[in-house]
């Protein structure tokens, strides 16, 4: 990972999903071009073949998507991209066709956590300043992990508990 310059935030702390994320691409055999982070912000581009894309965790396209045809072009959208802190949430992203078959996704200033942390070795707690969720923007703190251990530590009421939760077993649910 690079940072273009000495005034971009130092991307040695990032939140764990951010490498969990990472990890999605690389399965699918994505390359992780560049990351940079600046005033809480972070971008990321993305290169490979339509199938690697398609094929990804890490992002949801939908069926119906047409790729860029021409080299040089691109198409602006808003896609479903893993992030726990907003697990509905769709990030602006750009596709670009580079060549034959060749792709980069950006996804341009996502907003970063201010502080991070785990919680009783299996919640994660993000804070955020400002989380643009439509309705809800404005300060938040959003706990993840398995719904039963959000339970225990009395962070999710009983009444919380959708079906979801409880076919979820140790996936992670977020609140």
């Amino acid at each position: 990972m690079t940072t273009q310059s000495s005034e971009r935030e130092s991307l040695s702390h990032l939140p764990g999903y951010i490498d969990e994320r990472n990890r999605h691409a690389d399965e699918a055999g994505l390359e992780l071009e560049k990351q940079a982070r600046k005033q809480g912000m972070l971008s990321t581009w993305f290169s490979g073949s339509e199938a690697q894309f398609r094929s990804a965790r890490l992002l949801r396209i939908p069926d119906g998507f047409a790729f860029p045809e021409k080299t040089g072009g691109r198409k602006l959208l808003s896609l479903r991209v893993f992030c726990p802190a907003a697990s509905h949430a769709e990030l602006r992203c750009t596709l670009a066709k580079t060549g034959d078959d060749r792709y980069r996704l950006a996804i341009s200033n996502e907003v970063m956590p201010v502080a991070w942390r785990l919680l009783a070795g299996r919640i994660e707690v993000y804070k955020y300043t400002d989380l643009r969720d439509g309705a809800n923007s404005g300060p938040a703190t959003v706990y993840v992990g398995p719904f039963a251990s959000l339970l225990a530590a009395g962070i999710a009421p009983a009444e919380a508990e959708r079906a979801t939760n409880r076919d979820a077993g140790e996936r992670r649910a977020q609140l």
